[in-house]
């Protein structure tokens, strides 16, 4: 079995990281007083992360003097038109970055978070040595030939994993 997980690697600063379960977290997250952040899953870190980065968006546009013209959404009214300014809030969020609960958080062309890291564990098992776990290569969506080079297509993903888990037949 081939399982490839997002991981989390060490910032080059390491006065300034957190590790927790061999994954490396925001420093955020090591602050003692905050103590309840340390039992958070990583899909809530990214929840969290992603209405920061909503927010963000908002407060630019609110920045910007076209943003103030635009007509205003009536939910309750049947007759309601769609709101014209959400390609305009899409492009904002996709021009975004920031720094949240799971490091810089920002979006290449193609939609995906530039920042996201990845490896390749392969699993074996033999009468001699039982089952055994190796490191077969890790890579991120930033260099895309790695991307050409492993093709995780056919993968399962699996949501309840503590970490983003895929396994590959």
């Amino acid at each position: 079995m081939t399982v490839v997980r997002q991981i989390f690697p060490l910032w080059r600063d390491s006065s300034v990281s957190c590790m927790r379960n061999n994954h490396r977290i925001s420093s955020l997250l090591c602050d003692p007083q905050e103590g309840y952040l340390q039992s958070l899953e990583v899909s809530n870190l990214y929840l969290y992360d992603s209405v920061l980065m909503l927010a963000n968006a908002f407060y630019r546009k609110l920045e910007d003097r076209k943003w103030h013209s635009m007509a205003s959404l009536n939910c309750i009214r049947k007759s309601t038109k769609p709101w014209n300014g959400g390609w305009s809030m899409l492009e904002t969020i996709q021009k975004g970055r920031i720094t949240g609960l799971t490091g810089i958080m920002d979006f290449m062309d193609n939609g995906s978070n530039s920042h996201v890291q990845f490896e390749i564990l392969g699993t074996s098992f033999s009468e001699t040595f039982g089952k055994d776990i190796k490191r077969s290569t890790s890579f991120s969506l930033l260099s895309s030939a790695a991307q050409e080079e492993i093709n995780v297509a056919n993968c399962n993903f699996h949501p309840a994993m503590e970490t983003n888990v895929e396994t590959c037949c």
